[in-house]
């Protein structure tokens, strides 16, 4: 019998499937707080993957291996830092012309790295990308914050090509979410009714929260998962403030396998601009929390982080201030463009 034949004829009698080697498991970044999770992993071919932002998992392998059923030849599965370009057709968060009129972008996983702050209760994850074609680079920044539940991110682009590019869009994080419905809740107002809750159950399609020569609209939302009624004690919820004064937008896209992107950021309405080679642009600070105890536990994890690192936003007053104390820190803050 020839001798490629017989290892075949093997696994057949034994009743095994012979596949060849046995396919690598992806890698999984794991940014944990107490009591939350935010999964990501990096794929064969390099692009980083959004599995997971919730209640805390500890080995989070499980995860990324949970089968979206996009088709591969079109559109992507739900991308850490979506950009224009390649398979993606949602709202992007990185939006380029490079210097030589280019403007499709693609990026591919570099590296990483987890480190402990000088504060133990603080770790910082920096996820390294670059574009397949062009001398781009993108920085995904975490910060972590193990006691409040807080987990803050940026990015921070690197533009090595020989010219300037254009950035259009340029949003601060990109939030891939699988719930069966998503509640939005979020405050507008005007001089004297300011405050103003407003509660809408999002549908297929795309909802935006944006400011850009007014001050009525409020850059913080909170997600309800999976129920139609707000609630200040019970269901999961997702929370997210923009640390920005100037124009924003938040962007709430549920696409046709009821996943809702949310994209936070600088406003890219009129907003172009031109970043010169060997240039760097930091977009502001995103903070999001998770609860599974309703909105009130997730304004009261925010409200004790902001209190304690010095962001200046108050601790509600119904929440107990038990614990950690305030101390004189900063959270990462970064100038306006």
């Amino acid at each position: 019998m020839n001798k490629t034949l017989k290892p075949l004829f093997a696994c057949l009698f034994s009743g095994l499937i012979c596949t060849g080697a046995a396919a690598a498991e992806p890698q999984v970044i794991n940014i944990k707080t107490d009591g939350s999770s935010m999964v990501m992993s990096v794929t064969s071919d390099g692009e980083v993957l959004f599995h997971h932002f919730g209640g805390r998992i500890d080995d989070a392998t499980p995860v990324t291996g949970i089968k979206s059923y996009r088709r591969t030849d079109h559109g992507t599965d739900n991308l850490a830092y979506s950009t224009m370009g390649g398979r993606n057709f949602r709202e992007p968060a990185l939006r380029v012309t490079h210097a030589d009129g280019d403007m499709n972008t693609e990026l591919r996983y570099v590296s990483h790295t987890t480190r402990t702050l000088a504060d133990t209760n603080v770790t910082r994850t920096v996820i390294k990308l670059t574009d397949t074609n062009q001398a781009l680079d993108v920085e995904l920044f975490y910060t972590a914050y193990a006691e409040e539940n807080v987990i803050t991110t940026h990015a921070v682009i690197r533009n090595r090509e020989k010219g300037s590019i254009v950035l259009h869009s340029f949003y601060s994080s990109s939030l891939p979410v699988k719930a069966r419905s998503y509640l939005l809740t979020h405050l507008y107002g005007a001089w004297a009714r300011e405050s103003q809750v407003d509660h809408t159950l999002l549908t297929h399609g795309s909802k935006s929260i944006e400011s850009r020569t007014t001050h009525t609209e409020n850059p913080a939302f909170m997600i309800t998962l999976d129920s139609e009624s707000f609630d200040e004690n019970y269901g999961e919820v997702i929370a997210g403030a923009l640390a920005w004064s100037g124009n924003f937008r938040l962007n709430f896209e549920v696409d046709e396998f009821n996943v809702l992107n949310i994209l936070a950021g600088a406003n890219p309405y009129a907003s172009d601009y031109t970043l010169g080679a060997g240039e760097s642009f930091t977009t502001p600070e995103m903070i999001y929390t998770y609860s599974s105890e309703g909105a009130g536990a997730a304004t009261c994890t925010t409200g004790r982080a902001t209190t304690a690192y010095g962001t200046g936003i108050p601790t509600p007053r119904r929440c107990s201030t038990a614990g950690r104390a305030p101390i004189s820190r900063s959270m990462p803050r970064r100038s306006r463009r």
